[in-house]
């Protein structure tokens, strides 16, 4: 099935509505229920179920665009297969508004899984807790989410850890939901199997929690077989600041890492830099979702702009030539 909404609907009325036809669009970003769709386009938001189901783009058939001249402009369609020329749809998707203004969205939605249940493992450390996550990853029924957190996040989230913390969500029929739970139980020593509820709305809203919780978070995208020796280069970072402790969690399957702390501008501009430079030869890279004014002015928050910039560039100017929409927003001050 497929769904046409105006940009200013929620996510959360949205999902109301299909949930009628027992159907759903499988996002779940940080404040779904007030989130509007346009916004969770224009910033290509989402959460623990994009390892799953993919992101927003996956899901957008076709939108509505004005662009810079004040002309509304439609691209894409209605069908899921969809021929028609260039995909100009998927070029809006994360461009923050710097292309133009997405004003209707139409997405292909999903079944709702009949049963829905939440493994839960705890480690001590986290090599085995790693070692885990691709364990679960591999199972025969992959789980529709699959979150890592430290032993602060892990115990704000009601399980006890002086360590990790996974949370692995399943979905489908009685039987396959069963038979995953007891394969993953034989991956893990402490567990435990909880129905799937508003809990998992607290884990997609982490990082909004972090952001107002400390004066810098991070979100840190590795490869998913360097998750474990992203984690030690931030222990190493966090033990060589003299601060309260950073939290972390991470959307594990695809080692998207959320890093939050508080210091002085002075130490999160080196904590930047430092671990952009330790982190890079594991192909990772560091964007700053969050932090202050003072930070933002000294350091670029995208990152060093690479070598396809120009390219960037040409679109915007094709575009956008004026420099009208939202200029400044994306990389490169673009």
């Amino acid at each position: 099935l497929t769904v046409t909404v105006q940009a200013g609907i929620t996510l959360g009325a949205l999902q109301e509505q299909l949930a009628t036809r027992n159907q759903f669009l499988p996002l779940d970003p940080p404040l779904a229920l007030r989130a509007t769709i346009g916004g969770i386009l224009a910033t290509n938001a989402s959460g623990p179920l994009r390892v799953r189901f993919g992101a927003a783009r996956d899901f957008t058939l076709g939108m509505c665009v004005v662009n810079a001249s004040g002309t509304p402009v439609k691209f894409g369609g209605k069908v899921v297969k969809n021929v028609a020329g260039y995909e100009l749809t998927k070029l809006h998707i994360g461009a923050l508004g710097t292309l133009g203004i997405i004003t209707q969205a139409t997405f292909k939605v999903l079944p709702r899984p009949p049963e829905q249940s939440t493994f839960i493992a705890i480690f001590s450390d986290a090599r085995p807790a790693c070692d885990a996550i691709t364990a679960l990853w591999n199972l025969t029924t992959a789980p529709l989410a699959l979150e890592l957190f430290d032993a602060s996040l892990a115990r704000a989230l009601g399980f006890e850890t002086n360590g990790f913390a996974i949370a692995a969500r399943f979905g489908g029929t009685r039987a396959v939901v069963d038979a995953a739970n007891a394969k993953a139980s034989t991956i893990a020593r402490e567990i435990q199997i909880v129905p799937d509820a508003l809990m998992w709305n607290r884990i997609a809203d982490l990082p909004e929690t972090l952001r107002v919780a400390h004066t810098t978070l991070l979100r840190i995208s590795a490869p998913p077989a360097s998750l474990n020796s992203a984690l030690e280069k931030i222990a190493e970072r966090a033990r060589a600041l003299k601060i309260e402790p950073p939290q972390f969690f991470a959307h594990a399957a695809s080692a998207t890492i959320y890093l939050a702390f508080s210091a002085n501008d002075a130490q999160t501009i080196e904590t930047i830099k430092h671990l952009r430079w330790t982190l890079a030869p594991l192909h990772a890279t560091v964007i700053v979702e969050n932090t202050t004014r003072a930070v933002k002015e000294q350091i670029p928050v995208w990152g060093e702009p690479g070598a396809e910039h120009f390219l960037t560039q040409r679109i915007k100017a094709q575009f956008d030539p004026k420099m009208l929409m939202n200029v400044g927003r994306f990389v490169g001050n673009l």
